[in-house]
């Protein structure tokens, strides 16, 4: 132990800057600070003089320490040996703002009707255009199935659970506050307002853009729902209370960094303590709840979801930040790999081009209850970490902000009656709950800290229609007989149980608008490109 100890060290003075190599005393701070909160085998990384040092949270006899050079769960000193790399060169999607139109079934071009602006912050990005870095979620421990599913030790190679979000880490979240009320994001290239808006109506949002001059600067944009959801950060927690209580619980957290971000439960205006739902220009191209929808983002709960373009049903409106900085965050640029791989160019990574529903890709399944390409938490996480498909075994289960990237938001059954994917991807087409043609949502590697047992669920995104069986909404509209309807769009994030019987849930599902639930989703694994 002591040996591994003294190499630990040593390896990290190497990477340290000069006048730390040359004094004795350990590894740099830094290397025990971001371990901090982390548990034992996960994935960390952190700035040093001479780049960012990425590696395995080990215990050495001070604590936990960021040892560099490491795959999670790899004993310190071996040589990696094929698998996946800890790496997340996230990608991102093309989105339909206010003033651009539905594309129909034409594949979408990434145009732009948004100035640019100069940014405060220095982005990492060094091709600012043609590739960009979308954040970390933030999630710094693993979890199971159970219920007190917080793992003490993330699981290693071949273990139950293993290739989970917080054992891939990169690009984790910088930013800088400019003290002019901005804050810029130093992986994104975006600046954000500090603070916030709220009670805003959603048609009016772009008219307080044009008049915004935080900072000095008046190139302020209302954000689309991919730059938006760069900010959530998934260490945060819903907190165990029902959804209607007005005061949030004592173990809420918030999904964005209060650190730099003013945040607020709306408490104090008598609604519930979860509506903190922020504005996007993104539009839903369908109805929601039987309404003209936007895309917007929960920081109080952890999801993005259709929300009426009219306003909430009390009359009251929505938050809003603004946002400005690198016009090309959120587009991708895809290229067939001919192989049944796709890789986006903007992002530097490669999605399977089916997903595991896809005839070759469901015989691969082992180990599950269907065998029609759907599967729990678990057996997902295993798919990917093992499957080898287009001549490489470096597959992983994307995480939520990956998966998310993917999206197409200018498509959806409703609009292109297809998913709501670019045209060179296949998806499954299934007979959903209501019996009709639908498209899957999939599962992320991401686990979501919400409801009773904070951590037994994980993120889902939705390529097809989110669905559930609300019993109110307007007069003469909505779905005032529970019946089953797209109620959050294709394009939601939600999630569901890791693992149990689906029959366990009613039909009728859970939550406000009645979420159907699926302990079964499909799964589309990603791995880096090159």
């Amino acid at each position: 132990m002591r040996f591994l100890i003294l190499l630990i060290v040593s390896i990290l003075l190497i990477h340290s800057s000069p006048a730390q190599a040359q004094r004795p005393g350990g590894p740099p701070p830094e290397a025990f600070e971001v371990c901090k909160g982390r548990a034992a085998n996960g994935a960390c990384s952190f700035q040093a003089p001479h780049g960012t040092i990425r590696g395995t949270c080990l215990s050495i006899s001070q604590g936990l320490v960021c040892a560099p050079g490491q795959r999670p769960g790899q004993s310190f000193g071996q040589r990696p040996s094929g698998g996946n790399r800890p790496n997340r060169n996230i990608g991102k999607v093309q989105d339909d703002r206010f003033d651009i139109k539905q594309s129909g079934n034409r594949r979408s071009q990434p145009t732009s009707t948004r100035p640019a602006g100069k940014d405060t912050g220095a982005p990492d990005n060094k091709l600012l255009g043609s590739t960009y870095k979308v954040a970390d979620t933030g999630q710094s421990a693993c979890y199971d199935a159970s219920s007190n599913p917080k793992m003490w030790n993330c699981p290693k190679p071949g273990g139950e659970f293993y290739g989970q979000d917080a054992q891939y880490s990169n690009n984790p979240p910088r930013y800088t506050d400019n003290r002019n009320d901005t804050i810029s994001d130093l992986v994104t290239g975006l600046t954000w307002q500090k603070t916030f808006q709220s009670n805003v109506a959603w048609s009016n949002a772009p008219a307080l853009a044009t008049r915004a001059t935080t900072g000095g600067h008046t190139d302020w944009r209302v954000p689309t729902i991919k730059e938006l959801y760069s900010l959530m950060n998934f260490n945060g927690a819903t907190g165990r209370a029902p959804p209607t209580q007005s005061e949030p619980p004592s173990d809420a957290v918030p999904y964005i960094n209060t650190r730099y971000f003013s945040f607020e439960y709306p408490s104090s205006s008598g609604g519930r303590f979860i509506d903190a739902q922020y504005i996007t220009s993104t539009a839903y191209k369908g109805n929601a709840m039987g309404n003209a929808a936007f895309f917007g983002v929960n920081f109080a709960d952890g999801r993005i979801k259709g929300y009426p373009q009219r306003g909430r049903r009390n009359g009251q409106g929505w938050y809003l930040r603004l946002v400005r900085g690198n016009p090309n965050y959120g587009r991708n640029n895809f290229r067939d790999d001919g192989n049944g791989a796709v890789t986006d160019q903007a992002t530097e990574l490669t999605w399977m081009q089916a997903d595991s529903g896809h005839s070759e890709l469901r015989s691969l399944l082992k180990k599950s209850q269907y065998s029609d390409g759907r599967m729990n938490w678990s057996e997902a996480l295993a798919y990917c970490e093992n499957l080898s498909h287009a001549g490489s075994g470096n597959w992983r289960l994307p995480n939520a902000k990956e998966l998310q990237s993917l999206l197409d938001y200018s498509r959806s059954p409703q609009s292109t009656g297809s998913a709501a994917l670019n045209p060179l991807f296949q998806a499954t087409r299934f007979t959903d709950e209501a019996g009709k043609p639908n498209y899957p949502g999939y599962w992320s590697s991401t686990t979501h800290l919400d409801g009773r047992d904070p951590g037994d669920h994980a993120v889902v995104v939705f390529f097809g229609e989110a669905l559930g069986a609300p019993s109110f909404g307007p007069p003469g509209r909505g779905n005032q007989g529970g019946s089953i309807i797209d109620v959050h769009g294709a394009g939601a994030q939600r999630s569901d149980p890791k693992a149990g019987n689906p029959n366990d849930y009613p039909k009728s599902g859970q939550g406000p608008q009645g979420d159907v639930v699926r302990v079964f989703n499909y799964v589309r694994c990603v791995r880096d490109a090159g």
